[in-house]
């Protein structure tokens, strides 16, 4: 037979368990929605930056993920083996310090 303490420590032990099982579920759960948020985020600036280029008669380049830049990069080698700088620059629309 285990003491009244040795009980109520264990039974302890499980609430602060299972307490912390619904944080980790509630923090994962946030984090997608943050990443989300984000995508969001990013999305309406792209768009607002292509307004304003529009409105000042330019075209703006803006960054894209480096998994895009890359694989863009790859298709354009897998049709060509040799480009200027200028040329892989104007094929993606990066700016040239993206690219480098």
């Amino acid at each position: 037979p285990k003491s009244l303490a040795a009980r109520l420590t264990k039974k302890r032990a499980e609430q602060m368990e299972d307490r912390l099982k619904n944080k980790v579920e509630i923090i994962t759960s946030e984090e997608s929605g943050v990443q989300e948020l984000l995508n969001r985020k990013r999305i309406l600036a792209q768009k607002e930056a292509d307004a304003v280029a529009k409105k000042k008669g330019r075209v703006l380049k803006v960054r894209e993920k480096k998994e895009e830049v890359e694989e863009m990069l790859i298709k354009l080698f897998e049709k060509q083996e040799y480009y200027s700088f200028n040329q892989l620059q104007s094929r993606t629309n990066q700016p040239s310090d993206h690219l480098r």
